[in-house]
């Protein structure tokens, strides 16, 4: 893939004057004017301000079955009157719209939906449409954020985050076979613990987890701590699945995560900075420091060394959220009844895959495919989901909110609200949070596999791990690493 992404850093009421250009999954915005009514010279608040941009992505799609979409928040950041500096999400108002449709490229209808929150929107095809997008926005911001900035110091970036959109609806969870119970998949019990094959979530009301008949089970003693405590009740308000959602399309980029370094306070970026380790540049890393600007030298290849705390303070600014057990699931199969043993793919068998991490550190095709050519009958060669989602295997380990214990199960599906602490931390209510001792840290685990090193140990969880496979589904530890990824999503019903 071409995989980009800029952004854009606009004066105050003016054209641009200084932009940044980093790449990340097909996608670009460009091209941004910052306007307000605002008049430097008098005292009357802004009445008006908006942004306008042009919003680009390649293969696009939308189907009977689901479709692709763009995320896009924006961002405002400048001094007060008396130099400290300020950061700040910027609340949509009103509706954006379509200034232009650029039908050289053959763009679709489209149309926007902003969230309940008003802390981003989605751009997305309307119609059955496979191909590229080009459209100019204009989107309206509240006046009220633009306080406290010295109007000489305040700047705007518009981001955008490519996602696919999940359908509401049924679908199994779990092991289908009994290999799987090996390796912590859970499944329906039809009493004293015995398989019933995978759980069928139908709704998202509360799942009672036990032996008995109809319950949700799994068999952490027949593996390791790592699978959690095969307790429950998995409340209502935990995200199952069968509500519709938005997942990232890839993996956090790290030309993704640099822009989000290079848009948080100072402090924060202090903290959340992840290339000091010893083997990161040997491991596929590139994010570095170039003057007072964070710059990834491969913008567009999985962001590892990303540690929890990294990657939920980048979700929180994004206004996504983490996703769960549950959504791995749904993401990777859709409603289908699964095989056993079957990867995200849906196939038992690796051998048709063609996408990996090259010899370069990217992800990308071995026999140099573009993603145009993705269907559901190449779907194993490109190692897609059902919903096409990418590289939920064979890239980085993914990481999910797990069942597995009571700081996972607590997890009520709250977003993001843009905004994080001036330190770096993610403030959302209710998320995991990997702090204190290492016995402390609960909440979250790991699926989907991932890969370590060219020519190194595989087995049936590296790189790639049948969906149904937990071996470290409850694992809350984990610290920046080669191997570990991040992706989010977004409640399509903006809870």
């Amino acid at each position: 893939m071409n995989l980009r992404i800029a952004i854009q850093t606009l004066c105050f009421g003016l054209t641009i004057l200084n932009s940044s250009h980093a790449a990340a999954s097909d996608l670009t915005i460009e091209g941004a004017l910052f306007h307000t009514d605002k008049h430097p010279h008098k005292e009357d608040p802004a009445t008006r301000a908006f942004v306008e941009f042009w919003v680009e992505w390649k293969n696009a799609w939308r189907n009977e079955r689901n479709h692709d979409s763009v995320w896009v928040f924006l961002k405002l950041r400048g001094m007060d009157s008396i130099g400290v500096p300020i950061t700040r999400h910027a609340t949509i108002v009103g509706e954006p719209e379509f200034l232009n449709v650029d039908d050289k490229v053959g763009s679709p209808r489209m149309e926007i939906r902003v969230s309940n929150d008003r802390t981003g929107f989605f751009i997305e095809p309307v119609r059955p449409y496979r191909g590229d997008v080009r459209v100019k926005i204009r989107a309206a911001i509240d006046p009220a954020g633009l306080e406290g900035f010295g109007i000489e110091t305040l700047r705007a970036s518009a981001y955008g985050i490519e996602m696919v959109y999940i359908p509401e609806g049924p679908f199994s969870a779990g092991a289908a076979g009994e290999a799987a119970l090996e390796y912590g998949a859970y499944y329906l019990s039809t009493g004293d613990n015995a398989f019933g094959g995978p759980y069928r979530i139908t709704n998202e009301n509360e799942i009672t987890v036990g032996p008995e008949a109809g319950m949700l089970s799994y068999r952490p003693e027949l593996a390791s701590v790592h699978m959690g405590d095969a307790e429950g009740p998995i409340p209502s308000a935990f995200p199952k699945g069968f509500n519709a959602y938005y997942m990232m399309k890839y993996e956090l980029t790290q030309g993704q995560y640099a822009n989000f370094l290079n848009d948080i306070d100072y402090f924060g970026a202090d903290l959340r900075a992840n290339f000091g380790g010893r083997t990161y540049y040997d491991d596929r890393g590139t994010i570095r420091r170039e003057g007072n600007i964070y710059v990834a030298d491969s913008p567009d290849r999985p962001a590892n060394f990303v540690s929890w705390e990294d990657g939920i303070a980048f979700l929180d600014w994004a206004a996504l959220r983490p996703m769960t057990d549950f959504e791995f699931d749904k993401a990777a199969r859709g409603p289908h009844t699964p095989s056993a043993d079957e990867y995200v793919w849906g196939t038992t068998s690796t051998s048709q895959v063609e996408r990996f991490i090259l010899r370069n550190g990217d992800v990308g095709m071995l026999n140099g495919a573009s993603e145009s050519e993705l269907t559901d009958s190449t779907r194993e060669q490109f190692a897609a989901s059902y919903y096409w989602v990418m590289d939920l295997s064979g890239s980085l380990w993914e990481r999910v909110v797990t069942i597995g214990d009571a700081a996972g199960r607590a997890f009520t599906g709250i977003h993001g609200d843009g905004d994080i602490s001036a330190w770096g931390e993610a403030t959302a209510a209710h998320w995991p949070r990997e702090l204190g001792s290492p016995r402390s840290k609960k909440g979250f685990g790991y699926r989907g596999g991932g890969f370590y090193d060219e020519g190194g140990h595989y087995d049936l969880y590296r790189p790639h791990s049948p969906v149904a496979y937990r071996p470290f589904g409850n694992w809350s530890g984990g610290p920046r690493h080669r191997a570990y990824g991040f992706r989010g999503v977004r409640s399509a019903n903006d809870k």
